[in-house]
């Protein structure tokens, strides 16, 4: 190892050890957060979800309804209120994510072969669980309709008229049948935790040495050499940050996720998504001179990544600021090798630009980044900024 390079790793790993809590963002803290985002989702899929039914029909086809409500895992049918003031106010207080109504008169609309109308009124308000109930109730509500159809046809028009339609059509969910909220989001949220503090960790371990007027020191220690000063300061932090992505992502793979396609891929994204973020908070405090400022654009920036990713969020079609600003995070595409490669297995060629765009990342901001910050570091008058 270049001596410059070794004097700086060096430097920092002294200060990790005197330090800490410093210490502890590179340790125990991001194992603690790991493990609490895979134990919140490790039920996977969302179950007995609770929403209210207002029967105002009080009839055969109400209480079957709501047996099959009530079979259905992810729905609970909580309460049974006797009008829509009720089931409303029961929503407001987060009590319930739905209220579905039996109108009056829906058992005799059917047995008269006529057509009935069943309503439901999700919570929009929490997108996940009221997507979850509508799925679920819209289930219960076709398999009812499948029950209904076949008896008032077989009634009406003879045994002949309940032959099953010629043309169907049956869904096959790829990559996520299970629609599973665990496979979605545990790797979306874990890398999320994980590349802030990568970006929180590089602007601090840099903007201190301005802070605390040390810089000459630094980069004395590092032969005069900011190349070897930044890369031996940012070293224990990508790597320390790829090491426990690739433990988050053997673990969740452990607990009955398998990689659809290559680990080292993923692996291997994740340390160019670390490296790109560590010279983003090299670069914002290049830009800013503070280490106070470079961290709250670390936030800004780094902690709005997943909201833009697309991944949870759809950005096609978005204003456009919503567009670049997605397009300018590396975490966006990083988004994209990790779906295409935890869960679909997709071909490599198609990984490897998004590998590409990860590299560039970390290239323009370090190439940015080094003579800012070397710049900072040979001026006396810009120490000692907080």
């Amino acid at each position: 190892m270049q001596p410059g390079l070794r004097k700086s790793l060096q430097r920092e790993l002294d200060f990790l050890r005197r330090n800490g809590w410093d210490l502890a963002l590179l340790t125990w803290i991001p194992v603690l957060m790991l493990a609490l985002v895979a134990w919140l989702f490790s039920a996977g899929v969302a179950r007995d979800l609770p929403i209210a039914v207002v029967d105002a029909d009080h009839g055969a086809v109400s209480r079957q309804y709501i047996r099959l409500l009530e079979a259905t895992p992810g729905l609970r049918v909580s309460d049974q209120p006797t009008d829509l003031a009720q089931a409303f106010s029961l929503v407001r207080r987060n009590a319930i994510w739905a209220v579905v109504v039996v109108p009056a008169g829906t058992t005799r609309r059917i047995d008269r072969g006529m057509q009935a109308t069943l309503l439901a009124y999700p919570n929009a308000a929490y997108n996940t669980q009221s997507g979850a109930v509508m799925r679920d109730i819209g289930n219960a509500t076709q398999r009812l309709g499948v029950l209904l159809a076949g008896g008032t046809a077989a009634r009406l028009k003879g045994a002949a008229a309940t032959m099953p339609p010629p043309l169907r059509v049956e869904a096959r969910t790829l990559f996520n049948p299970q629609t599973s909220y665990e496979l979605l989001l545990v790797p979306l949220i874990e890398t999320a935790m994980l590349h802030l503090l990568a970006c929180i960790g590089a602007a601090a371990s840099v903007g201190r040495e301005l802070r605390d007027s040390t810089a000459a020191g630094w980069l004395a220690d590092a032969g005069g050499s900011i190349g070897a000063a930044v890369l031996g300061k940012l070293a224990p932090y990508v790597i320390a940050y790829t090491v426990l992505g690739a433990l988050g992502l053997a673990v969740f793979s452990l607990g009955g996720w398998p990689v659809a396609g290559s680990v080292w891929v993923l692996v291997a994204a994740q340390f160019l998504l670390y490296l790109a973020y560590a010279g983003i908070g090299l670069l914002f405090v290049g830009l800013s001179g503070s280490m106070v400022t470079a961290l709250s654009l670390v936030g800004v920036y780094a902690g709005a990544s997943l909201a833009f990713s697309g991944a949870l969020f759809p950005t096609a079609g978005a204003p456009l600021f919503t567009q670049i600003f997605s397009a300018l995070t590396p975490y966006r595409w990083f988004a994209q090798v990790q779906s295409q490669q935890l869960e679909s297995a997709a071909p490599m060629a198609a990984t490897l630009l998004l590998l590409g765009i990860l590299a560039a990342f970390a290239a323009v901001s370090f190439g940015l980044g080094l003579p800012l910050v070397h710049g900072l570091a040979r001026d006396p008058a810009r120490w000692g900024k907080r």
